[in-house]
């Protein structure tokens, strides 16, 4: 279950937890050639955010056969990636990036309290569901990576007794009934629920999803999640695409199309917790009801 590498190490006095900052590109026209320098406000809640990779770009642009590019700033207001050579040197401008679904940012990027991160999108093209209640877009960016808070700053948990680990999974059968929109075409509000954590701490390593009867994952992005700590502080800031985050399969020897793996750093539940999130339906009535099965997959922290 754990991959043992390099330990993972936080600055003395502070602790990290892990965050998404999901971009909301539904609100951008399609078909647009150059959208430039469009914010992402961090929140302020004392905390640097530590950006450590990217997910969901293509969902957001066209095809690159089509020009479908993307380009993001460092804090200090310079691009990411490399300028564009011109006659007569570089300048600081950008043609943007081809980013799969999934783009690792190494080395990481730190955003200090009261930033914000800047993108720039090329040939815009919205991903969306058509339903006879209206037009469902997918078209969202996660910018995963973690909080950095002083200690103190805010609860967190550790479990405060030595223990040995035992492999544990918690399955939640989620049935959706609801559909995005309701009777009056307004987005329905999120659902929310609980897994409880019984007899020791849970440590939450990943989280796999797929709908009911299938063995494979589930590649389309039915419904969006929004995941809580134990304390009950949101680890998003709006509902997650649930194939950023789905560790499962779609077969055998396919990598999940995201590489999905979350939460990172692993959460710590302890025992007689919930693991609470929310649901948001991204599904037309017309396939309503639908069934899946979501499993919190981690280790038990029996004491040694």
């Amino acid at each position: 279950m754990r991959m043992v590498g390099e330990g993972y190490h936080v600055p003395d006095g502070y602790f990290d937890s892990p965050f998404c900052y999901v971009f909301d590109a539904t609100g951008i026209a399609d078909f647009q050639a150059v959208f430039q320098n469009v914010q992402l406000p961090l929140s302020g809640d004392g905390s640097t955010f530590i950006l450590r990779h990217i997910a969901g770009v293509p969902l957001c642009v066209a095809a690159p056969t089509g020009g479908g590019r993307f380009s993001f700033k460092n804090v200090n207001d310079s691009y990411a990636s490399k300028n564009v050579q011109v006659s007569g040197g570089f300048v600081n401008t950008q043609t943007g990036i081809i980013m799969p679904n999934n783009w690792p940012v190494l080395p990481e990027k730190a955003y200090p309290l009261g930033s914000a991160i800047y993108m720039d999108f090329f040939n815009t093209t919205r991903t969306q569901t058509i339903c006879a209640e209206g037009t469902i877009f997918h078209s969202f960016i996660g910018f995963f990576g973690v909080k950095r808070f002083k200690k103190g700053l805010r609860q967190w948990y550790d479990t405060p007794y030595q223990w040995t680990e035992q492999q544990q999974t918690y399955n939640f059968v989620l049935t959706l009934n609801t559909p995005h929109f309701n009777a009056s075409g307004v987005v329905n509000p999120v659902l929310t629920f609980q897994q409880q954590v019984n007899d020791y701490d849970f440590e939450l390593m990943r989280i796999l999803i797929s709908q009911q009867g299938a063995a494979v994952a589930l590649t389309t992005n039915d419904f969006q999640m929004t995941l809580y700590d134990p304390f009950l502080y949101a680890m998003s800031n709006i509902p997650i695409n649930q194939g950023f985050i789905n560790s499962a399969r779609p077969a055998q020897n396919t990598a999940p199309p995201y590489q999905g793996v979350f939460p990172v750093p692993t959460m710590t539940y302890p025992a007689g917790s919930n693991i609470q999130f929310d649901i948001r339906s991204m599904l037309c009535s017309a396939v309503l009801p639908i069934t899946y099965n979501i499993s919190f997959e981690g280790v038990w922290r029996l004491p040694a």
